[in-house]
Parts: C-alpha cells; structure tokens; sequence
C-alpha cells in the first residue's frame, strides 16, 4: 500500500506507475521484470516520461522536491544525486577546484582522492590545530573535511566555518554519515548549516535505496553545482532512487524526533545489556553504536555474520552498527549473539607513513610480490571505512606489501588482483 506524503517526486512516481500503460522505454524490465520477487519495484522503475521532471534539468516535481530537501536541510539550495555521495564529491571538487590548493583535515574517503586526482585538485594535509596558520599562507582555496566520521564523531565545524570565512575560502563537508542531523534537536548539528558545500547520503542512515545522496550548497556554489552535476551525474538516474531520497526527506520530516528519542531509549537498553568483554562506546550520534569488543572486531563481525547478523564495519577493536528506525527492535539479538562470540586477539600496527614521490610515469599493474620500491599509482586502504593508507604516489615498501596481503579480501584501490603502480 501507498500513502501520500508531502513528497512531490514520490507521489508522481506513484501516480504514474499505477496508469495502465504499455512500456516501450528504457529500463528494459518494461515495469514487471522476469522474477515477480526480486522485481517486486520494477512498477517505479521509471524513466524521463511525462510529470515526472529531469533530474540534470529540473522544472516541476523534481524541482519542487530538491527546494523542499533544501528547507529541510536549512540551506540556499539541494541537488538530489543517484549515484551516492561520491557523485557529490566529484561534483564539489569541480566546484572548488580553480579557486586554489585545498586543505584536507583528518582522514578522507577514496572518493574524494580519486576526485583531486581526475581534476588535478592540488591537496595538502593540515590538523585543525594548525589550520589557521595554513589558511593564511594565502594559497588555499578551499577546506574538506569528513564530519561526522565513521564511529558518529563530529568535528567543531562552527571553528573551523569562522576560520574559513575570515580568510575567503570555501568549505566543504563530506558528511556522507550525517544525512539524519537535520532532523532530530538530540542529534548533532547538522553540517549544512556551516559548510559552502555538504555532501549527505541519505542511503546510509535513512530509508532511501542505495545510492540516494542529496547535495547542499549556498548561494554561491549553487548555479555551478547544478552545471557540475550535469557534467558528472549519469543521464540515465534511477527514478526509484531519487523517488526514495524524496520520501525519506518527508518522512523524516515528520517523525525524526519521534525516531530518534525512540533509538536513544533502546540504544540505552542495549548498552546496559552488553555482554563482557564487549563494552558500548558513546558517540555524538546515538544512533552510531560503537561497540569496543576488546580484540579484534573484525574477527567478531565475520562470527556475527555466521549467525545472520550484519554489521556496518568492523575497524581495529571498534565494531560500527547504524541504528535506524527499522532496526532499533533488534539490538537485544545483537547483544545475545555476542555472548557466544569470544573476541581474538587483535594485532595492532601503526600507520605506514610512506614517503611520496609523486606519480609521473608509466603506469602498469604488477602483483603484489613486485610491487617494493614502486610508486603507488592509487589510493590503497581498507574497505571500509574507504580511507587510503596508502597515497598515490607514495613508495612501497615490505610493510605496505604485508598490509596488502594481510587484508586482501577488504583492501580497495588494487586492480584484477594487482597493484596499479607508476615507474
């Protein structure tokens, strides 16, 4: 059963996918598909047809949705995407890029690396503590940050925004993890209220299908974001993808509140039930759980997936669990399942810290047992939380090759088993 919702995009999508039509248009499942199961969306799965607008040049129910999205947000303006957060940040990087070099603060998302690498994005790394002094070299452009982080922490944004503004650069946050901010007082602050740019995913902790991100932006990054997305987004975006950002946003809009005063008591429950070793780590998103199992987390969510139970990330002794309002019940299973799980010891090492050479040259893919003393030509890390370890550019050594194969089966950036490296 449908319901109606302040969601303009949604209920056109609904409205046309109930006429009694005959499809000869793109997607080729014609709207029934050949698994009535699996297909169970295909109705919506729509295309460019009339009253339901054009994602890359909105004018009707499109464009209605993202003002309403941008309302919500507090912001100047909101583009929806289909293709996650990394079509955002691609989109922001294109933005900022001629405005000079940008300042990366803490860890980033391969997506943003990739992005600087595409469109020459020249970056330099700096802590909040020194950013002050780094802005007023005079060569800075722009600010990224990623906030909140992969364990629900958020960043000062308020400091970091006045820094930004006292010396005429731009900021933008990927705050892929915060799309919900906007929508409970007992949630962080949402990013879109300081950053130039935020870039949210919805997908992640809302009740939009995967790959639905939203964009905000101010004034002044507006007009060249709308040019951006069309020079980046797909031609072809998902009408049920872009129908679900616009329900979740009215939809949270509604009862946001309502979720997360829900959460915060059952999270509280969960806490107080955990089993030892395992211990809850409070977060500035109470609805990010972060579970300290005291050993080797990872080795903990492969147990947890034996016994049907899936977690968001598992990263040293940290296991990640987004709580929604459909998952919220089920905390108590997590909890007893835990109990049968004896965590293994974790084995800890630092950060390689390789030094960079820079990546001209020609490229090749070698195995990983050839690849000391080459240049990396990409971002190596784990997946998740898709922050690089290893840089483009930065010399491999015995210890990179040992973290390569140590976690070859959650390590991105190699490509047909190789590494993608410049001589």
């Amino acid at each position: 059963m449908t319901r109606r919702i302040n969601a303009p995009l949604y209920n056109a999508v609904i409205a046309v996918s109930q006429k009694d039509a005959v499809r000869f248009h793109m997607p080729g499942h014609g709207g029934v598909g050949e698994d009535a199961s699996f297909f169970a969306s295909a109705a919506y799965d729509l295309t460019e047809l009339e009253g339901l607008d054009n994602l890359l040049s909105p004018n009707s129910v499109i464009a209605e949705a993202e003002a309403l999205a941008a309302a919500a947000y507090g912001s100047a303006d909101a583009l929806m995407l289909t293709q996650g957060a990394t079509c955002g940040i691609h989109i922001a990087v294109l933005c900022v890029g001629k405005l000079g070099k940008a300042v990366c603060i803490g860890d980033m998302h391969k997506s943003f690396w990739h992005a600087a690498m595409l469109y020459d994005l020249e970056t330099v790394r700096c802590d909040t503590d020194g950013l002050r002094a780094r802005l007023e070299v005079g060569d800075i452009g722009s600010v990224f940050i990623t906030s909140p982080d992969y364990f629900g922490n958020v960043a000062d944004l308020r400091y970091i925004k006045k820094l930004c503004k006292d010396c005429g650069v731009a900021l933008v946050v990927d705050a892929a993890h915060g799309a919900h901010f906007a929508f409970s007082e007992i949630l962080p602050d949402n990013p879109a209220a300081y950053a130039d740019i935020a870039v949210f995913s919805q997908h992640k902790t809302m009740c939009t299908y995967g790959g639905g991100a939203l964009m905000c932006v101010s004034d002044a990054f507006s007009a060249m974001a709308r040019v951006n997305r069309q020079l980046v987004h797909s031609t072809s975006p998902s009408y049920l993808i872009a129908a679900s950002i616009d329900f979740s946003r009215a939809l949270w809009s509604e009862r946001g509140e309502e979720f997360y005063l829900d959460i915060a008591k059952d999270v509280k429950i969960f806490s107080a039930s955990l089993p030892a070793p395992y211990r809850h780590v409070p977060s500035d998103d109470i609805s990010r759980v972060i579970i300290d199992c005291g050993g080797d987390a990872y080795s903990v969510m492969r147990a947890l997936e034996h016994k049907g139970i899936y977690c968001e990330a598992a990263i040293g002794e940290k296991l990640i669990c987004i709580v929604t309002p459909y998952n919220r019940s089920v905390l108590k299973e997590l909890a007893l399942a835990l109990g049968d799980i004896p965590p293994q010891p974790l084995c800890k090492r630092e950060r390689l810290d390789l030094v960079n050479e820079g990546v001209s040259g020609r490229v090749r893919i070698v195995s990983v047992d050839e690849c000391v003393g080459k240049r990396a030509c990409m971002p190596i890390g784990l997946y998740p939380p898709g922050t690089p370890e290893i840089f483009a550019g930065d010399v491999l050594d015995e210890r990179a090759v040992k973290f390569i194969k140590d976690n070859i089966d959650r390590v991105f950036g190699l490509a047909s088993g190789g590494v993608v490296v410049v001589e």
